[in-house]
């Protein structure tokens, strides 16, 4: 009894400094299946995201491995997780990794996967072996996106041309025969440039919001973001100066929309008000990085209904050095006007609620943009007069 409170003492304080560096815990563990097991059992299901057919199962197996398990979990169960860790202390390294990526169970402070794909794969579980793992089509995409956005060239990828004579490695052995079942997947010649495209055709890419903010992989990650606002930037010029926002639909409460157009009327002229189709809303959610469309102790996304283009009637004059270190991507404050209408929607009933979103510069704005209006984005800017 006194090693089980020891050990959770050791894990909870990991978990504090996972937290404050904003890293993911890293739980260790001596017998994963049995560990897995048991969270089943109590209904906590920990979604192993890839080689589970190298996890050790016998004592000398356990005495030689030396990776590392990587999981998904649902961050909000996180405590009886690291309660029942506590039970099973060990040698074996197990990440873990939350759908929605908050304070502790975070890839450098940002969710390891987008949240709306971080919950397919969780949902997609199936019961393998002894534990959790991904379906077989949220398998090959996830495992497609880690190789290219998480690992790039370190998985011996190249850009734009992968050596067919170089020696293989476990990532190339796994993409060539997850190819010999999908042949779109081995014609992009499993370069990060093609394995990209592929990614986006099945809506599984990275957003190009996030691509900013992304720490790791940074040559690779650049290259996409270069690539894709360049895609954007005539829609950019177009957009320039304009603040797309976003309303949630947990931004309805009482006659709330009538105040959020108040307030925002303040600082900025609305152009456009328009009524989001539930593709648009999807196309929304999977193409942008949000806040976090899939809120804390909610089990479904909080989705984006309207999208407003605004025109600013002035730009903030003076920002300090410590706000454009919060905030580097921002080209007008007055966008944190957002903060404000949180803030007094939540006041209604004293419960917290996001809202809103905000574009930060010209490039979001055509992001959003043009994820609502792909393919018909003419059309929508001819309704901006000043543009037309």
């Amino acid at each position: 009894m006194i090693r089980y409170w020891l050990v959770l003492l050791y894990h909870s304080l990991r978990y504090i400094r996972a937290k404050r560096r904003n890293r993911t815990l890293r739980l260790k563990i001596d017998d994963f299946t049995l560990f897995s097991d048991n969270l089943r059992k109590a209904e906590i299901p920990v979604v192993v995201l890839r080689w589970w057919d190298v996890i050790p199962l016998t004592t000398e197996e356990k005495k030689l491995y030396r990776d590392d398990v990587d999981c998904l979990i649902d961050e909000n169960q996180i405590w009886p997780i690291i309660k029942l860790a506590a039970r099973h202390p060990g040698s074996i390294k197990v990440d873990l990794y939350g759908i929605c990526g908050r304070n502790g169970t975070s890839y450098k402070g940002l969710p390891y996967y987008p949240p709306t794909l971080a919950q397919k794969i969780y949902r997609s579980r199936v019961w393998h072996n002894g534990f959790f793992i991904p379906a077989e089509d949220e398998y090959k995409l996830s495992f497609i996106y880690h190789v290219v956005y998480h690992k790039g060239t370190v998985a011996g990828l190249g850009f734009e041309e992968t050596d067919a004579a170089a020696p293989s490695n476990k990532f190339l052995r796994e993409l060539s025969r997850l190819g010999e079942s999908d042949p779109s997947l081995k014609n992009t010649g499993l370069t990060l440039l093609g394995l990209h495209q592929y990614l986006k055709q099945h809506g599984w890419s990275m957003p190009v919001d996030l691509m900013s903010r992304w720490k790791g992989n940074d040559e690779v990650i650049a290259k996409f973001k270069d690539l894709e606002e360049g895609k954007l930037s005539k829609l950019a010029r177009k957009l320039e100066g304009l603040v797309v926002f976003v309303i949630r639909e947990d931004a309805y409460v009482c006659n709330s929309i009538k105040s959020i157009r108040s307030m925002l009327s303040e600082k900025f002229n609305i152009l456009l008000e328009h009524q989001l189709s539930t593709e648009q809303s999807q196309a929304i959610m999977n193409n942008t990085r949000g806040g976090n469309w899939i809120e804390k102790r909610r089990p479904s996304a909080t989705k984006p209904t309207e999208l407003w283009v605004c025109q600013p009637k002035i730009k903030t004059a003076y920002v300090s050095k410590k706000m454009k270190r919060k905030y580097p991507l921002i080209d007008n404050f007055e966008v944190l006007i957002k903060r404000e209408i949180r803030e007094k929607v939540n006041e209604i009933d004293d419960v917290k609620r996001v809202v809103i979103h905000a574009s930060d510069n010209d490039i979001e704005s055509a992001i959003i943009f043009n994820c609502a209006f792909d393919g018909k984005v003419d059309d929508e800017l001819h309704k901006l007069q000043f543009l037309s």
